[in-house]
């Protein structure tokens, strides 16, 4: 349990250190591109 607090502690300082909004932005509109993108060739 101790090695899960310590491993989530980790990943919210690195979310923190790239917490601009360029770098979400840019995440945000890949993620979108990606989905968009799968769903092109799973829809039917």
């Amino acid at each position: 349990m101790a090695d899960v607090q310590l491993l989530n502690r980790q990943f919210v300082a690195a979310i923190k250190s790239l917490s601009r909004k360029e770098t979400s932005v840019a995440m945000v509109r890949r993620e979108r591109k990606t989905w968009s993108w799968i769903r092109s060739f799973t829809s039917p």
